[in-house]
C-alpha cells in the first residue's frame, strides 16, 4: 500500500522552493554544482512528496554527498590561554571556543563553526571561503556536524507521512 502524498498550501510550497534556491545558489558560489538529480529530488521535498530526512538518507547512503562534495575545511588557530586551549577561526570570527586541552578545543571547535556559520545563513549571507591552512596548521570541517544537525531537523520534519525515495 502506497503513502497518500501531502498536500501543502501555495505559501509553504513558495517558502520551500524559496529556501531551497537559496540553498543550491550559496553551494554553487561556493564551487559546488548541483546536479539536476539532486535538483530533482530537493523538488520532490518542495512539493511534499518525500521528508528532508528521507532527501539526508538517501544522500548519506550514495559515495558522494552534497554534504561531502562541499566538505570546507577552516583553518583554526589554537592557542593556550589560562590552563586550557582557545580555538579560533580567522576566517569565520564569530566561532570561537574553548578546551582543557589541544584535542578538547578542536573537538568543540566544530560545534562552534557550526555555530559561527549558522549566523551567515541565518542573515542569508554567503558562507566565508575557507583561506588556506598556514604549513602545520590544523583545520576543522563543518560537515559532519552539519550532517548531525540536518538529521536533528529532519527529524522534527513535520512532512513525516510523506512518500519515500526509492
Amino acid at each position: 500500500m502506497m503513502d497518500s502524498k501531502k498536500q501543502l498550501s501555495e505559501t509553504e510550497i513558495k517558502r520551500r522552493r524559496k529556501n531551497l534556491n537559496f540553498a543550491i545558489a550559496n553551494n554553487e558560489l561556493s564551487g559546488y554544482v548541483v546536479s539536476d538529480v539532486e535538483k530533482l529530488n530537493l523538488e520532490r521535498y518542495v512539493l511534499g512528496e518525500v521528508t528532508l530526512s528521507e532527501i539526508l538518507t538517501k544522500w548519506k547512503n550514495e559515495d558522494e554527498t552534497l554534504i561531502t562534495k562541499l566538505m570546507l575545511n577552516y583553518p583554526v588557530t589554537l592557542v593556550s590561554d589560562d590552563g586550557g586551549v582557545m580555538a579560533t577561526f580567522v576566517d569565520v570570527p564569530e566561532a570561537i571556543t574553548f578546551g582543557a586541552d589541544e584535542e578538547e578545543a578542536l573537538l568543540q571547535a566544530s560545534d562552534a563553526l557550526v555555530a559561527g556559520l549558522s549566523f551567515y545563513v541565518d542573515d542569508r549571507k554567503l558562507l566565508p571561503n575557507p583561506s588556506k591552512p598556514k604549513r602545520g596548521q590544523k583545520t576543522v570541517s563543518p560537515a559532519k556536524a552539519l550532517i548531525a544537525k540536518f538529521q536533528a531537523i529532519a527529524a522534527t520534519d513535520k512532512d513525516s507521512t510523506c512518500t519515500r525515495i526509492d
